[in-house]
This record gives C-alpha cells, structure tokens and sequence, in this order.
C-alpha cells in the first residue's frame, strides 16, 4: 500500500514538473522591452513563440531519468532496508536460537548439577552409614576387649590363688616336717629321759648326797614335758589349719564349678525361645549328658514345669547350645550336669 502511494505521488510531481518548464521557457521566449523611436501609444504585441518538441523531449526524458534514478534510489534503499530487517530478522532468531541453546546448556547444567548433588548426597549418606558402623564395630571391639580384660584378670587372680593355695600347702609340709622333727626329737629326748630316769632309780641311793641335783634334773624334765605338751598343741592347730586349707580349696572348687554350671546355663538361655502361649514364671531341672568336647549327648528334664511344651523348648535349647562352654579347669568336667532352667522373664 505504501509503495502504491509513493509511485502515485511521484507521478504528480512529475506532471507538475513538466507543466513549470513549460510555463518557463514560454516566459524566456517573450519580449519585454519597449520600442523608443515610437512615439505612437503603445500597442501590447503578442509575439509566438515557438516551442521545439526535441528540447520538450529532451527535458523530459531528463526529468525522466531523474525520477527513474530516485524511484531507483529508492526502490535501492527500500532493498537495503529489507536487507536490513532480513538481517535484523536472522540476527534475532539467532539471537533466539542462542537463548534457547543457553536456555537448554543451562537446563542440562542444573539437571548435571542436581544429579551431581544427588551423587554427593548419597556418598554422604554413604559416608555416614559407614561411620556409624564403624563407630558400631569400635564399640564391639572396645566391649570385647573389656570382656577380654574381664577374663584375663579373672585368670590371673584364679593363677594368684592357685599360687597362694599352692604356698601355703608348701609352708604347710614345711611346718608339718618341723613339727615331725621335732616330735622325732622330743621322742629321743623321752627316751633319753627314761634311761636317765631309770639309771637315776638304780643310782638313786647311790646318788644321795646329789638330790638337789637330781631335783634341778626333774625340774628340767618339767620343763621338757612343757615343751612336748607345746608340741602337741602346736600339731593341734597345724592340723586345724590344714583342715582349713582343705576346705579352702573345696570351696575354690565348688566356686569354680558353679561359674562353670553358670556358663552353661547362660548359653541355654541364650539359645532358648519360648514358645507361643507359654506364661512367664516356669523353672525345670534338666539333665544333660555330655562328652569332653562339650558336645550334647542327651537332655532331659527331671523334674517337669508342668508345662510340656516350655519343657521340651528347654530340651532343644540344651541341644542348640551344643558344643557347651568347658571348664576352666579340666578336672571339674562332668559327663552329666544338673541344674534348674528358670528364663528371665
């Protein structure tokens, strides 16, 4: 439409041209100077003038060329303005193409920066699961070791007393030699003392005038029979202690055993289950058979719950518990050991 309106517009300037130079060269063409030697009133002469075709032609086709130049110019930067906006047009889808691409790397960023986030919140969670089960083993390990500790300070306090026990047995064979030898000496002295007494009988008369010795004598022998008097109690009260010794030991021993029944009985609880519907407060008295590797031969209660099934649960943890925890000392092994199986509840 706008193109439509300019072609229009310079055919009207054209026209208007054309008619000015008419109008121009007819002016040129007249004469406007007066005649002198006239003395006659003047008389308005109009003088034809003659106007060449070729020069109207000529100016025309100037003209022409003019307009055709500037129409050319113009259509030249109405070409340039398309190449212009064509240009600016590209420029902008470009433009566009390249926000859309920068739009989709920054899409694909984020979505590489979330899976990357993703990836480092599992390694932390990873990190963390780790850390704690290690904290977890470190505990076991710190527990097992103190467990371990636990043990071997009661060894070593069982190996103290099996050493005591072991000394005083010593001093006391060391006494009881003592004190054999000193009744071997004092029975050498008894019967010295009876030869002498006999001998003072038969020199008694001839040993008159040495009374006040013999009484000095039988004042020694007091004192002897003092000192085999001291010796008999000094016997007394080593045999006392050695009876105490003995029942020290015993003791010992039934201690020892008792922890040994006690493991067993631990690994039985640990190993039992109770059974569905059996009510808390039952207790047994099982019977276990066993071989020295601790390996359950047989187990049987002797004396019932009153309830079959947490009896026979008993029975099958006895077996499940099976190798059962051996003795410290090997001589307190026990091919049958009976004890009362009450869980805690």
């Amino acid at each position: 439409m706008i193109k439509g309106l300019l072609e229009n517009f310079r055919a009207v300037v054209f026209a208007v041209l054309v008619h000015l130079v008419l109008l121009a060269m007819l002016l040129i063409s007249l004469d406007w100077r007066p005649d002198p030697g006239s003395a006659e009133p003047q008389v308005d002469v109009v003088q034809a003038v003659v106007v060449d075709p070729q020069k109207v032609e000529a100016e025309l086709e100037r003209l022409r060329d003019r307009e055709e130049r500037k129409r050319q110019q113009e259509l030249d930067r109405q070409e340039r303005l398309r190449d212009q906006a064509e240009q600016a047009r590209e420029a902008r889808e470009a433009e566009e193409q390249r926000l859309a691409d920068a739009s989709r790397d920054l899409a694909e960023q984020q979505a590489r920066a979330e899976a990357e986030r993703e990836r480092l919140a599992r390694i932390r969670e990873e990190q963390e699961r780790l850390a704690t089960e290690r904290r977890e083993e470190e505990q076991r390990l710190a527990q097992l070791e103190a467990e371990r500790k636990i043990a071997a300070e009661r060894k070593h306090q069982a190996e103290e007393e099996r050493q005591r026990l072991e000394e005083q047995k010593r001093l006391a064979e060391a006494e009881r030699q003592r004190i054999e030898e000193q009744k071997r000496q004092a029975e050498a002295e008894r019967q010295r003392i009876e030869e002498e007494k006999r001998k003072a009988e038969a020199e008694r008369q001839r040993i008159e005038v040495e009374k006040r010795k013999a009484e000095a004598e039988r004042q020694r022998i007091e004192q002897q029979k003092r000192r085999e008097q001291a010796v008999l109690a000094m016997q007394a009260e080593l045999a006392r202690e050695e009876k105490i010794l003995i029942q020290r030991r015993q003791s010992l021993r039934q201690r020892h055993f008792n922890e040994y029944v006690g493991s067993i009985k631990n690994k039985v609880q640990r190993m039992w289950r109770r059974p569905v519907g059996v009510p808390p407060g039952l207790s047994c008295t099982i019977r276990v058979a066993q071989i020295p590797g601790g390996e359950v031969v047989s187990a049987t209660v002797t004396r019932s719950s009153g309830n079959v099934e947490f009896d026979r649960s008993v029975e099958a943890a006895v077996f499940k518990a099976s190798p059962l925890p051996r003795p410290r000392d090997p001589d307190l092994f026990e091919r049958e050991i009976v004890f009362i199986f009450q869980p805690e509840d």
